[in-house]
């Protein structure tokens, strides 16, 4: 045998042993219990976070039924305003009672101001959704270039009785002023 068979031959033996002796077993051994034990690790993680999900769950339905409650409130509240302005005594009344204020911008924000938990795109959305409306926004939309209410009833579609009392309300409210010019409320209730 030659010296380099005798060295490859050793070198075999060496990479037998290493394989096969509890040497290497060793080293396997370590190296499966950290890998254990960090995804022990991350099974306790999950686990702390399903329990807290579980719980944000569990307590979700009384938080949305809160919820739904408050945006009832406001709407309600909204709608008796819109009635209000109408003409309806029973809501004017009511609203007085609750608020101590008559129909008007300064009543609008001390009822969307009644929900503070809610946030103030939804109340925005809500009253310009309930006091303008579709044909609201047609009128203040024909409005923004017209200002005679004849030309607004014929570009908005909108017969000319429903298009003046959709102007006093909307004066009313303060989307409008007198000169029949929009006002910052009437130009945010178009975007």
């Amino acid at each position: 045998m030659t010296p380099l068979e005798i060295l490859l031959a050793l070198l075999l033996l060496v990479v037998l042993g290493w394989i096969f002796l509890p040497g290497w077993k060793v080293l396997e051994g370590r190296r499966l219990a950290l890998r254990v034990n960090r995804l022990e690790g991350e099974v306790r993680k999950l686990t702390q976070e399903n329990l807290r999900l579980r719980e944000e769950v569990l307590k979700k339905p009384e938080q949305e039924k809160a919820e739904t409650g408050k945006i009832s409130a406001l709407v309600r509240d909204l709608e008796a305003l819109r009635s209000a302005i109408a003409g309806a005594k029973v809501s004017l009344e009511r609203l007085q009672k609750k608020y101590g204020l008559g129909p008007g911008p300064e009543l609008l924000t001390k009822i969307l101001q009644s929900q503070p938990d809610l946030s103030w795109a939804l109340r925005e959305r809500l009253a310009q959704d309930i006091l303008v409306g579709e044909v609201g926004r047609a009128v203040l939309r024909s409005l923004a270039s017209s200002s005679s209410l004849d030309q607004v009833s014929a570009t908005s579609g909108v017969p000319l009785a429903v298009v003046k009392s959709e102007v006093r309300r909307l004066q009313t409210l303060g989307y409008l002023d007198e000169k029949l010019s929009l006002t910052q409320l009437g130009k945010m209730s178009l975007s």
